[in-house]
């Protein structure tokens, strides 16, 4: 049959149009598994949410924004609930049957990570996010945007566990921010000292998890979606004769190297960003006076971190929007049910998911350090034997003693071996080292060494840590021909070396500019009060030496070799070529079994330090003094066990004194458990330094408290509450009877201001405080005068008048009167002000004796036990 040339011609149209229909529909399925709101005007308000996440998940970092523990841990919260309610939407989005098997394992999952993460550390959000991880990375269900961002919230809380307790991951975050600053040295001719924090390298870590998850994501979609769709295939067969100049061969190839391109280009763009942010950091640190940077500082803990977070998200926008068309995500869209490609149904099972999950936290538990996170109790340490701890004798063992007073007048190291003693340790002071003196030891301190051991002291010191001993190490700042050479000398075969510099804070305290580190001498901790850490010389490490604290916050003051007269101190103000941020302070070494604890700074272990820093220096010699071997991972489920429990260690003093007796150093403990109206900063006008100097110089070894128990009632023979304001339950009233029925003596201060928290355990023995405000008032006491800051009458019940003595008054007014309870009692001072630093002893010489000699009359007498 003949074919005429019009209908062959209308043949090859009608072919032409069924290979554009085609491939039109094989365009249409690539799409539809691809596309996303950046391709309408949707997509910038669909950015909002990926911007308020990467945003949290930075703050979570203590990055961006920084206002304590109490902030991250709601960021974390805030994120948390995210991503429940993710899931959740994510499973009735694809009309699961029941939701029962994620809910179960997510709750498997927080109850594991709770019983290995510390929140303190990792924060809530490593609890959660370990399970995002599991639900993303394994399932197959619902892949949008949520879970693009469930993966990259996963990714960091993985990176932020292991920063925290792999001590490796540590040193290749500080390799990878020297390089990074080291290439921007070179190509702006500038000098870049920033840490990592200081640099803002954090800021990258969101933004990368949120790349390598949205990759992730849209990779595998679009590949599976080209791969299992039988119509893609039928698409890719286009008919070669047909004269299409546009074909298909493998969109999914050419997709996937499209999308890898761009986002090395985001990448390539992330780091441009850093560059810029950091040469116009370092401009804008070498252009402003110290002062003014300090000021800013405390308006804005982290300066201009949300600048360089703005920066970065520019180029995360231009990624997104110029992919419109390429990815396969559906970015919160709900995908029709015509399709039955993986990406939009299917997924894996429950089991897998959870041996998945089970497999991540396995590979967690085996490469961290375990030291860190060994369970801890409460109470008393039951000791095996009595352990020996040798302090080289080259230090000065002075304490504070009547006649001198003043922030000065503290002495060094005096009350160390007391403090020591009465914990259950044997303290030896020795002037001379060898193998002899070191045999049966358990620990060694090295304090302030001002001449080099010679070559055979070295070595018996050596074979005594690869024996299994312990060495504690303590420098200070600026030290040159003395002090750092010759601790340099013993301990930079060990990788840790201390510099010449002054680690010093960019405030004026420590307070949320250190990074405390998971590890047994940190458990216990609640703030950067309790280290007492000063300024001190900051740290040069290598492995296997592994930090403990940093300064995050801090920067590295160079020494001036010219000023002897002042210890060779610098300016202690930040310039441009010291190093800002991540400043070593004090950082853990092993050789053989022994261990090495090195600090850059000797306030933790001072007279004026012990009162706030007694638990972690307790810490510190009960970790470096146990010769138990590391916990295995089974210990950490068997925590019943012997081992495990020969590692718990107690929230508060604990001695082995059987009764106070006179001569020897007794317990007295300051309460601050009931808001009692007292600074706990040094040598402030409203702190106490001055009260725990006289309980000093009255033979006392004073500590602050932050609870109230029989335990530590038990243990101590005074006990101070300066003014609380948070009343007292009746268990804590009965236990203070108690105490005192006992022989313990208690000191109150309170005024008609702040009664209502001291009137019920007031009441009790029949005393209060009236509301006759006598202001200032000064009385003569013996031959000295005393001082009150805002005085108040005190007045005693008719049936408590016997047992009650007035110890000062005025104008008939008792001030100050003192109640025999069975063989103890209570002094009562109406002042709320008596016992702080302005109204006894403070900085720059300034003292008022008159009040310091009538509370060490009252103290004597209350220890001797003689009637008033």
């Amino acid at each position: 049959m003949k074919t005429s040339p019009h209908s062959l011609l209308n043949h090859h149209r009608r072919q032409d149009q069924n290979h554009t229909k085609q491939q039109k529909r094989a365009f249409k399925l690539l799409s539809h598994c691809s596309r996303s709101p950046a391709d309408s005007q949707k997509g910038s308000r669909a950015f909002a949410p990926v911007a308020l996440f990467l945003a949290l998940l930075t703050t979570n970092l203590s990055t961006l924004f920084y206002f304590g523990q109490p902030f991250v841990r709601l960021t974390s919260c805030v994120l948390g609930l995210m991503l429940i309610a993710s899931i959740i939407q994510a499973a009735w989005r694809v009309q699961k049957r029941s939701l029962w098997p994620d809910f179960l394992l997510t709750a498997v999952g927080f109850a594991f990570m709770l019983l290995f993460l510390d929140s303190k550390e990792a924060g809530f959000i490593g609890l959660i996010c370990a399970l995002g991880v599991a639900l993303t990375l394994f399932a197959d269900e619902a892949k949008d945007e949520i879970y693009a961002l469930l993966t990259a919230s996963g990714l960091v809380a993985l990176f932020d566990y292991g920063y925290s307790h792999i001590w490796l991951i540590w040193y290749g975050v500080r390799w990878a921010n020297r390089l990074m600053m080291r290439l921007i040295e070179i190509l702006t001719r500038q000098p870049m000292p920033f840490g990592h924090h200081a640099s803002g390298f954090f800021i990258l870590i969101p933004f990368i998890a949120y790349l390598v998850a949205f990759i992730l994501h849209a990779q595998r979609a679009g590949h599976r979606a080209w791969r299992k769709n039988p119509a893609a295939k039928a698409a890719s067969a286009l008919d070669q004769e047909a004269g299409i100049i546009m074909r298909l061969e493998n969109p999914a190839a050419m997709s996937t190297l499209a999308l890898w391109f761009d986002s090395l280009l985001m990448l390539l763009s992330l780091l441009a960003c850093q560059a810029l942010y950091l040469i116009i950091q370092q401009a804008i640190f070498s252009r402003l006076r110290f002062r003014v940077y300090q000021a800013l500082f405390q308006l804005s803990p982290f300066e201009t971190h949300w600048f360089a977070f703005l920066i970065f998200l520019v180029p995360l926008w231009l990624y997104k929007t110029r992919l419109k068309g390429k990815l396969a995500l559906s970015q919160g869209r709900k995908l029709t049910g015509d399709c039955s490609c993986s990406c939009c149904c299917g997924g894996m099972s429950l089991g897998r998911r959870i041996v998945a999950f089970a497999f991540v936290l396995l590979i967690l538990l085996m490469v961290q350090d375990r030291r860190a996170i060994i369970p801890c109790g409460r109470g008393r340490v039951a000791l095996d034997r009595q352990r020996r701890v040798v302090i080289y004798d080259n230090l000065d063992w002075s304490r504070p003693k009547f006649g001198y007073y003043g922030d000065r007048s503290g002495g060094m190291f005096g009350n160390l071996p007391d403090f020591l003693s009465s914990l259950g340790f044997l303290v030896q002071l020795e002037k001379e080292l060898d193998d002899s003196k070191l045999q049966g030891v358990d620990l060694l301190v090295v304090i302030n060494l001002m001449e080099r051991f010679k070559a055979p002291v070295k070595e018996a010191i050596f074979r005594y840590l690869l024996a299994g001993g312990s060495l504690l190490v303590m420098g200070d700042h600026t030290g040159l021909g003395f002090i750092r050479e010759p601790l340099n000398d013993l301990i930079a075969p060990l990788g840790i070396k201390l510099q010449f510099d002054s680690a010093c804070p960019l405030v004026p305290s420590w307070q949320n500019c250190m990074e405390i580190r998971p590890h047994r001498i940190t458990k216990h901790l609640t703030t950067e009060n309790d280290l007492q850490i000063w300024i001190g010389a900051s740290l040069e490490i290598r492995p296997p030496a592994r930090p403990i604290l940093i300064g995050v916050r801090a920067f590295s003051d160079a020494g001036n070799k010219d000023n002897p007269q002042e210890g060779f101190l610098g300016d202690l103000q930040y310039q441009r070529s010291e190093q800002l941020g991540d400043v070593v302070l004090v950082a853990e070494s092993r050789l053989g079994k022994g261990k090495i604890l090195v600090f850059g700074d000797t306030s933790s272990l001072q007279n004026g330090s012990l009162p706030y820093s007694y638990q972690f220096i307790q810490q510190i010699f009960y970790w470096l003094t146990e010769k138990a071997s590391d916990l295995s991972l089974a210990d950490l489920f068997l925590a019943k066990t012997p081992r495990v429990q020969a590692y718990h260690q107690p929230d508060e003093l604990s001695t082995n004194q059987e009764s106070p007796r006179r001569g020897a150093y007794r317990i007295a403990y300051i309460d601050s458990s009931h808001g009692e109206l007292f600074d706990l900063s040094g040598w402030q006008k409203n702190s106490i330094d001055g009260l725990a100097y006289n309980l000093m110089r009255n033979r006392y070894t004073p500590f602050i408290t932050r609870r109230l128990d029989s335990t530590l009632l038990d243990n101590s023979t005074l006990w101070v509450f300066i003014s609380p304001t948070k009343s007292f339950s009746s268990k804590e009233r009965k236990l203070l009877h108690r105490f005192m029925a006992q022989g313990g003596m208690i000191l109150w201060t309170s005024g008609w201001m702040v009664r209502e928290a001291s009137l019920s355990f007031l009441e009790d023995l029949s005393l209060s405080i009236i509301n006759i405000p006598l202001g200032p008032v000064r009385e003569r006491y013996g031959n000295y005068e005393v001082q009150f800051q805002d005085a108040w009458p005190i007045q005693i019940e008719h049936q408590a008048e016997n047992k009650t003595r007035v110890l000062l008054q005025r104008g008939g007014y008792p001030l100050v009167v003192f109640q025999r309870y069975g063989r103890g009692g209570l002094v009562l001072i109406s002042d709320t002000r008596f016992v702080l630093n302005h109204n006894l002893e403070h900085i720059n010489n300034f003292y008022h004796e008159g009040n310091i000699l009538f509370l060490r009359d009252i103290i004597e007498k209350i220890i001797s036990g003689e009637r008033l």
